[in-house]
């Protein structure tokens, strides 16, 4: 994460690094594999010897399995959705048009640069999340919703947690409420 930038093992008496792009530049680790030059992401995981990059990887949130059904009820009902996340920029662009939202926000790296997006919004906020970093958006919208899976600070944050699993039971709260 930013603030915790990886880990450091000495094997066989050789000096090797898993964290993230600061880890990498702070022990003058290129980010080149092969020749080719690699881009650093908020989700993006690394790994080098004491001298040079070898190898990295994403780590990639899944979307609900009701994800896609949920956007396209909230848009039926004249509901704007808009994604904020501390995904990159593509990542989230692809999310957004595989779920039809209204609009996406990404690289929103902890809570207070969503709940600042959140501001810069008109009208009545309905906020959803599940994370730590979403706890101070959920309090800050308008009404705040937990999901059933969100940690203890977000559900504690939110106006209402959605006790049933996954993203539908959102659409029944809109419909039963003004």
């Amino acid at each position: 994460t930013e603030n915790t930038p990886g880990i450091q093992a000495i094997i066989n008496g050789k000096i090797y690094r898993l964290g993230n792009e600061k880890l990498m530049s702070d022990n003058q680790i290129t980010m080149v594999l092969n020749g080719k030059e690699i881009k650093p992401k908020p989700q993006r995981i690394f790994l080098s010897n004491e001298s040079q990059l070898i190898g990295y990887f994403d780590i990639n949130t899944p979307m609900h399995k009701d994800a896609k059904a949920t956007f396209d009820a909230l848009k039926a009902k004249g509901i704007k959705t808009i994604l904020l996340s501390g995904t990159d920029e593509e990542t989230l662009k692809n999310a957004a048009k595989t779920l039809g939202a209204s609009a996406y926000e990404a690289n929103c790296l902890g809570g207070i640069a969503k709940k600042d997006y959140l501001d810069k919004l008109k009208g009545k906020i309905a906020m959803v999340g599940d994370g730590l970093n979403d706890a101070i958006a959920l309090k800050s919208a308008t009404i705040g919703i937990a999901v059933a899976e969100a940690n203890v600070f977000s559900k504690s944050s939110a106006d209402v947690v959605i006790c049933k699993e996954g993203l539908l039971p959102i659409v029944n709260f809109f419909k039963n409420s003004n």
